[in-house]
């Protein structure tokens, strides 16, 4: 079992010494915040640039502002590669192909928490004649491979996996990080091509392409844009006009842990669907009931065996079914948030140093929430037939007007 984001106990000297072991530097910056990412390994550096080269500050100072990260493959004081941030944390890494991901995993978590000027929301985001879409959901909900049928067919991109709404003024900012997309992902688009060097190992074992949206589209970035539509992406439709009463939550653990399984299965509302050992780590799936006394309970407990969790994520139930035809749906403001504030779950994972929810507002995000989406059409897609889907999005903007649509 991988011994990840273990916390290293380090002297301020050790922590120094590890520090001088990186050969290299890049300098970033994420709206407010400013980063630099140092590591001995070019490999590293490689994939953090390929990742995040929109975000390079070539005009960064260099004395010393900003947010340190290095990544130390040989540390000499255990044989996992060794992550060093905020001038007094350590933890382990995984070795082999994994070990960028994993690496990033924690950057780029520290830098989302860092970010004070835009309320981030995970989601795509796409943009049409000035006016944008997000696109929100959760995990294997298809994402990913919508945005990039949209951008295919013209639509700017601002983001895959971060839609970023500016606090003040509640506009959508671009946050071009580097798409990510399962390996099946190719065999979907048309027209699109993945260079062998773009698919890399992730963390919880499988793989992923990682590519620069210009380099598969070319010039297509948005700029700053209105939100016009947040859409819920779903991917099975609700029986009989009936609303799901359950969640799918997915809990990765970095070792497993009978009594934490068994003392999570036993509580009311609560459907225990068996452990699953093929990837890096072991992961349990759980049906939850949408009781807000349930959901407390079960998460306090992954809290109190916060040693254990690595992640919980909500999951799809099955995923995108090309043979469905989608269909689309208004929804309120209020649900529409309160389902964004629970996708924000997906963002999270325990680096080791704190609960992560020790420090969040849950009522105040709400509220932020609800705010930065006031003027936006809500609506509810269930995913299905991949150009369909894409047609249904269109479709928002060719009603809205000719000046809304993608280009031609």
């Amino acid at each position: 079992m991988p011994d990840y984001l273990k916390p290293i106990p380090l002297s301020p000297r050790e922590w120094e010494d590890l520090k001088h072991k990186a050969r290299w530097e890049d300098r970033y910056r994420f709206f407010d915040v400013r980063a630099v990412i140092r590591s001995d390994s070019r490999g590293v550096m490689d994939f953090f640039k390929q990742t995040y080269r929109h975000f390079l500050d070539r005009e960064a100072p260099t004395d010393g502002v900003g947010h340190d990260y290095c990544v130390i493959t040989e540390s000499g004081i255990r044989p996992d590669p060794v992550l060093l941030w905020d001038k007094d944390r350590a933890c382990s890494l995984l070795a082999g192909a994994a070990l960028p991901d994993s690496a990033d995993v924690v950057i780029f978590g520290s830098l989302l928490r860092k970010i004070d000027t835009h309320l981030l929301i995970h989601g795509a985001a796409l943009e049409a004649g000035g006016e944008a879409v997000i696109l929100s959901g959760m995990s294997g909900s298809g994402k990913s491979t919508l945005a990039l049928e949209l951008a295919r067919r013209g639509f700017g991109f601002c983001s895959d996996e971060i839609a970023a709404i500016c606090r003040k003024t509640h506009r959508i900012h671009p946050f071009p990080r580097a798409i990510g997309s399962r390996e099946n992902t190719s065999g979907l688009l048309k027209s699109i091509h993945f260079k062998p060097n773009w698919l890399h190992h992730t963390t919880s074992g499988e793989k992923k392409w990682i590519a620069d949206i210009e380099d598969l589209f070319g010039d297509c970035i948005a700029g700053v844009c209105r939100g016009r539509y947040l859409v819920l992406l779903d991917t099975t439709p609700d029986k009989g006009g009936e609303p799901r009463r359950h969640h799918n939550v997915r809990i990765a653990l970095k070792q497993v842990d009978k009594d934490l399984l068994t003392r999570l299965a036993a509580i009311e509302g609560v459907e225990y669907r068996g452990l699953d050992l093929d990837g890096t780590f072991p992961c349990a799936g759980f049906r939850v009931r949408k009781d807000g006394h349930v959901q407390r309970v079960f998460l306090d407990l992954c809290e109190i065996y916060n040693e254990v969790v690595l992640y919980r994520v909500k999951v799809v139930s099955a995923r995108p079914d090309p043979r469905r035809r989608p269909a689309i749906s208004a929804i309120s403001t209020m649900e529409a948030g309160l389902e964004l504030l629970g996708n924000l779950q997906n963002m999270a994972i325990n680096d080791g140093w704190r609960p992560r929810d020790a420090s969040v507002d849950t009522t105040r995000v709400l509220y932020d929430l609800l705010d930065a989406i006031a003027e936006m059409e809500c609506y509810r897609l269930v995913v299905g037939n991949l150009d369909k889907t894409a047609d249904l999005v269109s479709g928002l903007f060719e009603r809205a007007g000719p000046a809304a649509g993608p280009p031609p």
